[in-house]
């Protein structure tokens, strides 16, 4: 494909390990994805090792028509950035445009922008198939057998509440209010394109959690221990029976504090969900449509230097 006359190649840096740096290495990334969206020769269905070479030495080839890249770096480019590329948009697609609904047409209907009608059928067909969950499935054990943190990095405020509010040998919650905690915060943090669960960060625990912490009294306040307050409840009682009798007053009326707060709290959880939503919607569509912008004028640069028209989705 020749390259329009007058028109010059992109400069692109690279360090001593062949990887890009620089002020142009985001856009060069961003460039490999805007050119993976604008042909139909990809198929979203297959992972990046199973694509044909061929369409792989076309995206190369276009690639080096737009940017001063040598042929040494032809490996990393295909091997490294662009399967990361084609894994990532997948993995976006499917957490904003499958998952969040319920049934095929509710998807078809919501089609990223920057793929074809055909491709995205196609995709929506295949996450939904039987043989494709079950890889899905299969893929989850695997990595929850796999143990998340090989790195020395402690983990999360999220990940450490389910691991020790988990039972090893039913692989349940310990209780209902914990069962109800970590199925919200693993709601908030999505899945991936294979449908496994995605770490919990920090910042969906804090949101997730009441304020409420261990080694305190529900409905008695800041400062109230369980030990103070179960001791100065029976300090003044003198007999076995009395101090029985007062304990039965008090689990009673405990239980209906907590009954009242566990609603209080249902009632604040639920807010900050309503919250929380409202907040994410807002920030998921203005980063599409930045992403589209950003998109659009990357696709309007290629475009140029190739002297091609985008075919339509």
């Amino acid at each position: 494909m020749a390259k329009p006359s007058g028109s010059q190649k992109e400069p692109l840096e690279w360090d001593d390990r062949g990887r890009p740096i620089g002020k142009n290495q985001v856009k060069y990334s961003d460039c490999i994805g805007v050119l993976l969206t604008m042909d139909n020769r990809f198929d979203w269905t297959k992972y990046w090792n199973e694509i044909n070479e061929e369409h792989k030495d076309w995206l190369w080839i276009n690639l080096t028509e737009i940017w001063d890249v040598e042929e040494d770096h032809k490996d990393f480019t295909l091997n490294k950035l662009a399967a990361k590329n084609f894994r990532s948009k997948k993995s976006q697609w499917k957490r904003r445009h499958y998952t969040p609904y319920a049934t095929n047409e509710a998807r078809l209907a919501n089609r990223p922008k920057v793929l074809s009608s055909e491709g995205w059928l196609k995709l929506v067909e295949f996450w939904s198939s039987s043989a494709h969950k079950a890889i899905s499935a299969r893929n989850c054990v695997n990595r929850s057998k796999q143990k998340a943190k090989q790195n020395g990095t402690p983990p999360s405020q999220g990940d450490f509440f389910i691991k020790t509010h988990t039972n090893k040998k039913t692989n349940d919650a310990l209780d209902d209010v914990s069962r109800l905690y970590i199925a919200q915060m693993k709601e908030k943090a999505g899945q991936d394109e294979n449908g496994c669960q995605l770490p919990i960060p920090d910042e969906i625990y804090r949101i997730v959690m009441p304020e409420e912490r261990h080694g305190r009294v529900r409905g008695e306040g800041l400062g109230v221990t369980p030990t103070a307050f179960f001791r100065s409840q029976t300090a003044s009682s003198t007999s076995n029976s009395t101090r029985i009798n007062d304990l039965e007053h008090q689990v009673s009326d405990l239980k209906r504090k907590l009954e009242e707060k566990d609603e209080e709290m249902e009632r604040r959880i639920k807010e900050r969900d309503d919250e929380y939503e409202r907040r994410m919607k807002a920030r998921d569509d203005e980063i599409e449509r930045q992403n589209v912008e950003r998109e659009k004028r990357i696709m309007d640069r290629v475009e140029e230097m190739l002297g091609i028209r985008r075919q339509p989705l």
